[in-house]
């Protein structure tokens, strides 16, 4: 079927000259698959530089409003750049409108620039509550955005450039809030796509989101003041994104009602400006505090040190939250948890954070927080913390917490005695269950004191907060607490710290390693001893008069032994990344059932009981930044934990 195409010009013909073509256009009811007409490659580039504003405004929305009556709905543009007078923030009456149904494209590329007008309006605007499929492709919008009021409608391989403020309408108040790329309608449709487009210098919003559903997809954004926003959004899809440059927020979520449906995933974050107090809220990676069982999964969130940045991801929501696969660096908390019924918070790694994970002291999680297999690496004071009291069921299980000793500054003033708790733990919520209050279980946490002998840090492993209340029906079993090196540089660490009378009193401890250790478990003058129900827990190469009757069942001697690590030919992946295979082995045997890592992002791992076979553990090494893979084994519950380190660079 042969289907006309309206083929738009301006140079020296009338303003409501069109020249017609004819290719082919494809649509469908569940995906609008719109390609621009390769017959056009070869138009010609028109200067429009004598025109007025007013004449190429007209031209273009003439061109929209003929094509309407045509079969294909479809408006080629030449290229050229195209100078457009928007003259107020009502979009009916100064911007564009693409009719329902038209598609708009230039095959070579083409500018729609507001050339004079006021802030705060589009350039161009689809029709309110519109529901026909159409398209906008391979344009640049200069100065100004565009305005999705309908459903159906896809923006790909578009640019939008330089949609910012005036000094003096800056200095005159005039809000930033409108200067987006793209905004988007909350409509009855919604379906709206934006996909495979740069932001570029943007004040407020790359993309804007109101409704659903909507998919943000293969976008970059380069300084702007947020990458994507959103209000009352539910069946948002954010995805394979790159946010870099940005102002306060990456990726930011609110509601006033708790919609379903927000996926964000495969995003990569980097690379804040300065946060002042005059910016609210200044350096948070993605946000959702909004809505109803989000889904956060494998984004990338990198900000640096000096830029003094808040949280790599923040939570607060209904229903069950979903937090898992993320890599998380340099942040004040990696990841923050504000509320919610269940929070789930598992296999991510977090690096640099003054707190990896931390629960907040807003809006309680009212049912359980579960905080499983993430790999936390040189948190300043905290590797989980928070107002955990405010959680009725907080179980912790299977993570590995590492801290270096030195790898703060602040480690190394003289005179000084740092202090980092690798978990801590207040009291749960009143009501909860004493059976069912809290689970420590399966934790790593090992202090490396590999470091200079002019740094030090005083440390614990568990800190136990029970002046909040009861701790009674917590249960810390098989957990690891060690410290491998030049011990000499801890001031003073010890296994578990109960921070006043009565902290550990209906405490099950049990199955417990402590390793290398000033002590296994803090006291003073204002706690009577330890009131622990304990049994199986041993001290490895620990003084006797470290270790506690009550709390220590057994007291044992093991050689540390050296792990080597090798990577072999690392080799890319299907849809991107990268995977380096990675041979663990210890002297005189292999890192078998008793292996824990640490590493970027998603991993799986191999167990092997064979003393003859090599551990072949897979990392994915997706991450942009640091490279640090540690391995943890030992041979058997008995022997001593052996530590390696391997410094991996990305493809």
């Amino acid at each position: 079927m042969k289907r006309e195409i309206m083929r738009l010009t301006l140079s020296n013909l009338p303003a409501s000259a069109i020249v017609m073509g004819a290719a082919f256009c494809s649509t469908s009811t569940a995906v609008f698959a719109f390609s621009c007409p390769s017959t056009q490659t070869s138009a010609t580039v028109y200067s429009v530089a004598n025109r007025t504003e007013a004449a190429t405004f007209s031209a273009i929305q003439a061109a929209i409003d003929l094509a309407q009556t045509k079969s294909s709905k479809t408006v080629v543009v030449g290229s050229g750049d195209y100078p457009l007078s928007i003259g107020s923030t009502n979009a009916d009456v100064s911007s564009l409108i693409l009719k329902s149904g038209v598609s708009l494209c230039a095959p070579n590329g083409a500018t729609f620039r507001r050339a004079s007008g006021v802030p705060n309006s589009y350039i161009l605007a689809t029709p309110v509550n519109a529901t026909a499929a159409q398209s906008i492709s391979n344009i640049t919008f200069e100065g100004s955005g565009i305005y999705l009021r309908g459903g159906n409608a896809t923006v790909t391989n578009s640019t939008f450039n330089n949609i910012t403020l005036t000094a003096t309408e800056k200095a005159n108040g005039v809000d930033r809030f409108y200067m987006d790329g793209v905004r988007i309608a909350n409509t009855a449709t919604g379906n709206n796509t934006v996909t495979m487009s740069s932001f570029n210098n943007i004040d407020h919003a790359g993309v804007q989101l109101e409704g659903g559903p909507h998919a943000i997809t293969v976008n970059t954004f380069n300084t702007v003041y947020q990458g994507i926003g959103g209000v009352d959004v539910h069946d948002i899809r954010i995805d394979s994104n790159t946010i870099k440059n940005i102002g306060r927020m990456g990726i930011e979520f609110i509601a006033s009602s708790q919609l379903p449906g927000i996926l964000i995933q495969n995003n990569l974050l980097y690379g804040w400006q300065a946060c002042t107090g005059a910016i609210q809220d200044c350096g948070i990676g993605i946000s959702v505090a909004a809505g109803a069982s989000p889904s956060i999964l494998a984004n990338t969130v990198h900000c640096e040190l000096s830029q003094n940045c808040k949280y790599g991801l923040e939570v607060g929501t209904t229903g069950t939250a979903n937090v898992y696969y993320n890599n998380v660096s340099g942040f004040q908390s990696g990841v923050k948890i504000h509320g919610g019924d269940i929070v789930n918070v598992g296999y991510n790694a977090i690096y640099s954070a003054d707190e990896g994970i931390s629960k907040s002291v807003q809006n309680p999680v009212t049912n359980q927080l579960n905080v499983e297999f993430n790999q936390i690496e040189n948190a300043k004071t905290a590797g989980i913390d928070g107002e955990m009291r405010l959680v009725l069921h907080p179980s912790i299980t299977n993570n590995f917490i590492t801290r270096t000793v030195g790898s703060w500054s602040s480690d190394c003033v003289s005179g000084t005695s740092p202090r980092f708790d690798g978990i801590v733990l207040q009291a749960p919520a009143t009501g909860a269950p004493p059976s069912q209050q809290a689970v420590i279980a399966g934790n790593r946490v090992h202090f490396d004191a590999s470091g200079s002998s002019s740094c030090n840090l005083t440390s614990s492993g568990i800190l136990l907060g029970g002046y909040m209340g009861s701790l009674s029906g917590l249960t810390i079993q098989s957990n690891w607490v060690g410290a491998l090196g030049n011990t000499s540089t801890l001031s003073d660490i010890s296994g578990i710290w109960p921070n006043s009378n009565g902290s550990s009193t209906g405490v099950t401890l049990s199955n417990n390693r402590f390793q290398g250790l000033t002590r296994f478990a803090y006291t003073d003058s204002a706690i009577s001893g330890y009131e622990y129900i304990s049994s199986g827990n041993i001290a490895i190469n620990m003084p006797a008069q470290a270790t506690h009757a009550n709390g220590i069942n057994s007291v044992t001697s093991a050689t540390v032994n050296a792990v080597t690590m090798t990577p072999t030919s690392p080799y890319t992946v299907p849809g991107g990344g990268a995977i380096a295979r990675l041979v663990a082995t210890g002297t005189g045997s292999t890192c078998a059932s008793q292996a824990w890592y640490l590493g970027m992002g998603d991993f799986s791992t191999k167990v092997t009981t064979s003393v003859t076979t090599n551990y072949l553990p897979r990392f994915y090494l997706t991450h942009p930044f640091a490279q640090k893979i540690r391995v943890l084994c030992a041979p058997s519950i008995t022997d001593a934990i052996s530590v390696g380190t391997i410094l991996v660079s990305k493809l």
